[in-house]
């Protein structure tokens, strides 16, 4: 439900692959039509995202509520992603700017609160509190997982794309070439799951 990508732009991306690829896609879709994921015998929310930094998240670290089948697990394959890391640089004035704090070229920093994972959940810039999300939408940044060094600008390192919950894609993807099934990979991402179909 995030993205669709139309006919006439794939075409355009894989040019002289488009028909061995699209026929890949129809073939997985006709092979497992009908499927479904639950947990308890409910259908499951199947949160996914782009790329871990090498551990998924616990849904009650990102989310409000605890869910049995969204629980850390560790995705070593990611780094095969393009997104994995991306640095940002900002002047000082920039940086307070889009904080909407007092600008100045002293910053102090205090990371308040953590996930397993390595997510930020709260931090103190100054003297202003931000919650990791709220950071991330303000700089325009990947990911809550991130570095901040001072030097003659304000430099994040993040890692990871997305909110880590659930399925990474470059983890699934790794996870394939790798020789696993989807049916592992799924029950691998999604804790104690079932794959049902209709009958």
């Amino acid at each position: 439900d995030q993205v669709y990508l139309d006919k006439a732009y794939l075409k355009s991306v894989w040019k002289n692959s488009y028909v061995e690829k699209i026929n890949k896609i129809k073939r997985v879709v006709l092979a497992t039509a009908g499927e479904y994921l639950t947990y308890n015998g409910n259908i499951i929310d199947a949160f996914f995202f782009s790329t871990s930094v090498g551990y998924t998240e616990n849904s009650e670290d990102v989310f409000v509520s605890k869910v049995h089948y969204l629980q850390s697990v560790k995705s070593e394959w990611d780094e095969i992603s393009p997104v994995y890391s991306e640095q940002k640089k900002y002047t000082y004035d920039d940086f307070c700017k889009k904080l909407q704090i007092s600008a100045t070229n002293k910053i102090e920093i205090k990371i308040i609160e953590q996930t397993k994972a390595g997510k930020i959940k709260k931090l103190k810039i100054n003297n202003k509190t931000f919650t990791g999300s709220d950071f991330v939408n303000l700089l325009d940044l990947r990911s809550s997982n991130f570095t901040i060094k001072l030097e003659d600008k304000v430099i994040i390192t993040t890692k990871g794309y997305g909110h880590g919950v659930g399925m990474s894609q470059y983890g699934a993807e790794g996870m394939a070439r790798a020789g696993y099934k989807y049916d592992e990979i799924l029950k691998y991402y999604y804790t104690d799951i079932k794959i049902e179909k209709i009958k």
